[in-house]
């Protein structure tokens, strides 16, 4: 364009520069700048708001994990009663201790796991169950 042309291209509503905008772009209108702000704080704060949502959900997961943890932890620990009319400890009280003694130690969970009891070991070595 001449500079002739590019006198008389409308000024006002589009900016400074008229239609063609800083460096023959299209400017943007007042309004057109003002729904961009407007929209940029929206997507502001529905960025705080996921990221306030999400702390609260894995703080709610972390609790039930400690939970979980401490029941593994106590379960764990239990000793194995014998059956006084066979003399044998029962196969599933030795595999749920047996179980949650592996879930509390797979879980990652903090502390220190009691060592098993000496019934528990002895039956665990009997059914052939982890005792660790």
């Amino acid at each position: 364009m001449s500079s002739e042309a590019n006198e008389r291209l409308p000024r006002g509503p589009k900016g400074d520069c008229g239609e063609q905008g800083i460096r023959g772009m299209p400017g943007m209108s007042r309004g057109a700048r003002h729904g961009f702000a407007y929209l940029s704080i929206l997507m502001l704060l529905l960025a705080g708001a996921n990221l306030l949502w999400t702390s609260l959900e894995v703080r709610s997961a972390d609790t039930k994990a400690q939970a979980q943890c401490q029941f593994d932890a106590d379960l764990g620990g239990a000793p194995v009663t014998v059956d006084p009319r066979t003399g044998k400890a029962s196969l599933l009280a030795v595999t749920i201790i047996s179980d949650a003694r592996t879930a509390w130690r797979q879980s990652g969970c903090p502390g220190r796991l009691a060592a098993p009891s000496p019934s528990f070991r002895q039956w665990a070595a009997h059914y052939r169950l982890p005792a660790g």
